[in-house]
């Protein structure tokens, strides 16, 4: 009996339970609750921060969640300075509150600007700590459009319809490149390209929920 009682506990130690409302088109509300979009209509509720467009299945990182913006920050360049940042340039990585940490470093280091990352840092609504999407977490996005944009409709939420939207990720096409260009996605369309700098796009800031 003794040695049954002790397997039982053993495996109840390392059952991890995951947060079932975390799902991808559920609304993230600024008092850390989480609503499906029919609920959230229905019930009248009005404090709304975002949508969830990524969950994190294998709890492997502090990250539970990723939630995008009810809507997007205004048009702004990449960086005033054509040097690498010290981003990554890789597309496949969720990455984007690293760049956003790297690009606050290299404007102390440097007192160079990176506005798009700016815009991204001082977004509010109801909540901090946005940061400025890696060109994985925008195609993340994308591939949940559908459900996403029907979750913005429910909590009066902005679509994707600006075509460009700016990433923190640098181009890595070419041995120079990352000094002049970075990446731009259409969330609208799913497309990637590479534009310079100096160019304005749009910014759709979103956050990690820990």
């Amino acid at each position: 009996m003794t040695l049954i009682i002790l397997l039982a506990t053993g495996c109840t130690k390392h059952t991890i339970v995951a947060d079932r409302t975390l799902k991808v088109g559920n609304i993230y509300c600024s008092d850390g609750s989480v609503i499906d979009p029919e609920t959230y209509k229905m019930e009248g509720h009005n404090n709304a921060a975002g949508v969830i467009f990524w969950v994190n299945d294998t709890l492997d990182t502090e990250d539970k969640a990723y939630i995008v913006s009810l809507c997007d920050a205004k048009k702004n360049i990449w960086c005033d300075s054509l040097v690498s940042t010290g981003v990554s340039t890789s597309i496949d990585q969720y990455d984007g509150a690293a760049n956003t940490a790297m690009l606050q470093t290299f404007e102390v280091r440097t007192g160079a600007k990176a506005p798009a990352m700016e815009m991204a840092v001082n977004f509010s609504e109801g909540i901090v700590n946005w940061h400025l999407p890696s060109v994985k977490e925008l195609m993340e996005i994308y591939y949940n459009k559908a459900v996403i944009t029907n979750a913005l409709r429910a909590c009066d939420g902005e679509g994707f319809d600006k075509v460009w939207y700016w990433s923190s990720t640098e181009d890595n096409s070419g041995e120079q490149s990352k000094h002049f260009n970075a990446y731009i996605v259409s969330i609208k369309e799913g497309r990637i390209q590479a534009s310079h700098k100096f160019e304005s796009y749009y910014v759709r800031p979103v956050k990690a929920i820990k």
